[in-house]
């Protein structure tokens, strides 16, 4: 076993004969072993130790998600054992593209073990390193499993992508992924977000005149044409590019270009319903839609919540150089309850540095009070029945100001979804109908998410 040399190899272990034997088989290799029995003393000392490989027992998917997915985020490129007894562990690893781990099943034969560790130690992947860290999508959810394997049959394949998901689903991770596991990943990825640059006056009840446009699109074709070293562009929120750009897009499908750049579309919006109404070209739709991938909401696949707590709580341990817990089971309990209507950008900036270091209860008060709010104030409950019902409970959260503030909130809402519908969303034709400015509507539209809400119901 000189092959292992003074590598060195983590080891983390809650049982103390675990310990001192997986120890011992270190050793007996030739290697350095620095062992820990808590996951908050790992994560403190996992980048100053820089080790050659990690070897951990684990019966949870869980426990086995949070340290991988925490190791792609530290740039851990190097090898890992999991010693288990659980099928669903191997098949978790399986469907993680550009990790290098190995499983080992009972009985734990320390000869089997000792010829891991020689391997992986010996083997070219420890001394290869990827010129891109892979982002991470976090997850053991059917649907978010099936995306992950996908990304690797997607690495030699130049065709357009459509990703479509609510906003805060991970659209533009999903992107990076995909680029970063590509044979493109040595070149640049290029995001163009073109609607808040070129299109912010789209939304104005006053009109673009042709001229400002026609200004405008040499900007659009630099994106798409110019771009030299770029391996995959990236259009976010491309259902706001208005029709008079979206030609110039479809030009650049019918070129050479498009064979050596990969481009991905996304949008939170459903574009075939777009296309329906005739706010989106159906040529450059089934150009952009050779391959979608659908995201679905977080409230969708609630099994993800916890790991995506954990991970989240590990990347603030990170930044801020020390662990102080880990996510108590009734918290974990508590987020599930709570419908996360800005998904997984809602649950990450939830577990900020102020709400983490240390103090669990704030974290578990703050869900706890968001998830009343959201039950009060939620469409299927904030009416006058349900309140009166529940009026112990209302008189000490809302005053009546907020509670008419509420309704009047919500009957204007039904009442635009109505009128919008009826006009099948000609906003000039519904303003004219409610008598009200052109721009009062798009403000009221806006502030009300109106458009989410008509293209994912």
């Amino acid at each position: 076993m000189d092959q292992a040399g003074h590598h060195k190899i983590i080891i983390l272990e809650e049982n103390q004969a675990q310990r001192d034997f997986l120890k011992s088989v270190v050793e007996d290799s030739g290697g350095l072993a620095f062992v820990f029995d808590k996951e908050t003393t790992f994560f403190n000392n996992f980048k100053p130790i820089d080790a050659d490989l990690i070897i951990f027992r684990s019966s949870s998917v869980d426990k086995v998600s949070r340290i991988i997915n925490t190791a792609i985020v530290l740039n851990y490129q190097k090898a890992i054992i999991i010693v288990t007894d659980q099928s669903a562990v191997q098949h978790f690893i399986e469907s993680m593209a550009g990790i290098h781990a190995q499983v080992l099943g009972r009985p734990y034969r320390r000869s089997e073990i000792t010829t891991a560790i020689n391997r992986l130690l010996s083997s070219d992947i420890n001394h290869q390193r990827r010129l891109v860290s892979l982002p991470v999508i976090v997850g053991k959810s059917p649907e978010i499993v099936q995306i992950r394997k996908l990304i690797p049959d997607l690495k030699h394949n130049n065709d357009a992508i459509l990703i479509q998901g609510e906003k805060g689903t991970g659209k533009e991770l999903l992107a990076k992924c995909i680029h970063s596991a590509s044979g493109k990943s040595d070149r640049s990825f290029i995001k163009a977000n073109v609607s808040k640059r070129l299109f912010k006056t789209m939304e104005s009840d006053v009109q673009t005149p042709q001229d400002e446009i026609n200004q405008m699109i040499p900007w659009i074709e630099k994106v798409l044409f110019d771009h030299n070293e770029a391996g995959t562009i990236y259009f976010e929120e491309i259902d706001a590019i208005p029709a008079s750009f979206q030609g110039v897009l479809l030009r650049y499908f019918e070129g050479d270009r498009s064979k050596k750049i990969r481009v991905i579309a996304s949008s939170h919006l459903k574009i075939d319903h777009l296309v329906q109404k005739g706010a989106f070209r159906k040529d450059l739709y089934f150009r952009l839609n050779v391959i979608k991938i659908n995201i679905p909401a977080l409230r969708e696949r609630k099994v993800d919540i916890p790991l995506l707590a954990d991970f989240f709580i590990n990347k603030l341990c990170i930044k801020s150089g020390i662990c102080h817990f880990q996510l108590s089971p009734r918290i974990k309990k508590a987020l599930l309850l709570y419908h996360w209507p800005n998904n997984v950008d809602e649950l990450e900036s939830l577990l900020t540095i102020e709400n983490a270091q240390g103090v669990e209860k704030k974290v578990l008060d703050r869900i706890i009070a968001l998830t009343k709010d959201n039950q009060y104030l939620s469409a299927n409950n904030a009416n006058p029945i349900n309140i009166l019902r529940n009026m112990d409970e209302v008189r000490a959260r809302f005053s009546l100001k907020d509670i008419n503030r509420k309704f009047s909130s919500q009957i204007e809402t039904e009442l635009l979804k109505i009128v919008l519908e009826k006009t099948n969303w000609n906003r000039k034709q519904a303003a004219a109908t409610l008598a009200i400015s052109y721009k009062s509507l798009l403000n009221k539209i806006k502030a009300y998410n109106l458009n989410e809400l008509n293209n994912w119901n």
